[in-house]
């Protein structure tokens, strides 16, 4: 970002957030040109997105359309057991309901005369695709991500921590009819939900000022939170209060950092259990964090055909890499870490196919 921010004509040299800034896939795009450059092939030609169906990877969609100057083709998925299997497309674009599906977008790009090779991109978005897909896999990442807002809470509240008041809010919270004023950021939806269960500030309180037009954003509800800390000092809150206001005028959007930290610790259990008894695989994908095999498969093939990989996630760093006090004790980022392969095999079929 620090030599591309200028270069793009963008404001700033702060990374863009995926669904909200379209500057994100200019930043993707202009990547891709300089890691084929430093390949050494010919520029692009193509390429490959693959997500799922939630509204942020529509949103990146749009945008790729926008920005996109080489052929483009995406393939979104979410299972969906409980209706027949199927495959749709729409112009480049592919939706399933099943991760098998990827077959189908294979076949699709064949007819298409869409090659996989040294001219070609995939962008892989990481969670709930390629890892915890969606509609198979999601709820381990889900339930390590709901532990890791529930540690944070716990060791702020201690005694006090009610866990089905907490809960109730912060469910309540994480719909996407709020996120007008958390915009879909985890870090405020619960550092929002914090201070609701602490009864700082009480859901029935800030759902009433929403409906009143009072609140309208997160910089609001930071200034209301303000004022009712000062009548009622709490140290341990008002530590995390000053942590999230000071990043929050900072502009970045990872302002509750310690509870990111407290996430990284959950999602590595659920990667890593320290039970290591085999499963079947039903109980598996509930329960551990796992490569979605069939994208691994298609991302294989295209690999050996000399396909530019490129792997992209919003989660910020503090998911993902360890502190440095834990890193002193051994612990790795998460992508260093090895992560079972759970899915069905596609490659032979795949390599079977008349791909171009």
């Amino acid at each position: 970002m620090q030599e591309t921010w200028r270069e793009l004509g963008l404001r700033s040299n702060r990374t863009p957030r995926k669904a909200k800034d379209p500057e994100y896939v200019r930043v993707i795009l202009q990547f891709l040109e300089r890691i084929q450059a430093a390949r050494g092939h010919p520029p692009l030609q193509r390429l490959i997105y693959l997500g799922n169906r939630q509204s942020r990877d529509q949103a990146t969609l749009a945008h790729l359309e926008q920005h996109c100057r080489w052929s483009l083709a995406t393939w979104l998925c979410e299972e969906d057991a409980d209706i027949p299997n199927r495959s749709n497309a729409r112009g480049p674009h592919m939706l399933s309901n099943r991760w098998e599906g990827i077959l189908d977008f294979a076949a699709f790009l064949a007819g298409q005369g869409f090659s996989l090779n040294a001219q070609t991109a995939i962008v892989v978005d990481m969670d709930k695709t390629i890892i915890a897909a969606r509609g198979r896999n999601s709820d381990a990442l889900n339930h390590a991500r709901v532990e890791g807002v529930k540690q944070m809470v716990k060791a702020t509240l201690g005694d006090s921590f009610e866990e089905p008041r907490f809960q109730a809010v912060y469910y309540e919270l994480n719909q996407p009819k709020y996120h007008f004023f958390t915009e879909d950021n985890q870090d405020y939806v619960t550092y929002i939900a914090l201070m609701a269960s602490a009864l700082v500030y009480p859901i029935e309180d800030l759902l009433e000022d929403v409906a009143y037009g009072q609140v309208n954003s997160f910089g609001g509800i930071l200034e209301i939170v303000e004022r009712r800390l000062a009548k009622m000092p709490q140290p341990g809150l008002q530590a995390l209060h000053e942590e999230v206001w000071t990043h929050f005028l900072l502009g970045d959007p990872t302002v509750f950092k310690s509870f990111r930290g407290k996430q990284y610790e959950s999602i590595l259990a659920h990667i890593n259990p320290a039970c290591q008894t085999a499963l079947d695989e039903e109980t598996l994908l509930k329960t551990e964090i796992v490569i979605t095999r069939e994208v691994f498969d298609f991302l294989q093939l295209a690999r050996e055909r000399g396909t530019l990989l490129f792997l992209i996630s919003d989660r910020p760093d503090e998911t993902l890499i360890p502190d440095a006090a834990l890193a002193q004790q051994g612990y790795q980022p998460i992508h260093r870490l090895p992560i079972k392969i759970v899915g069905k095999p596609v490659y032979a079929r795949l390599a079977q196919m008349n791909l171009p």
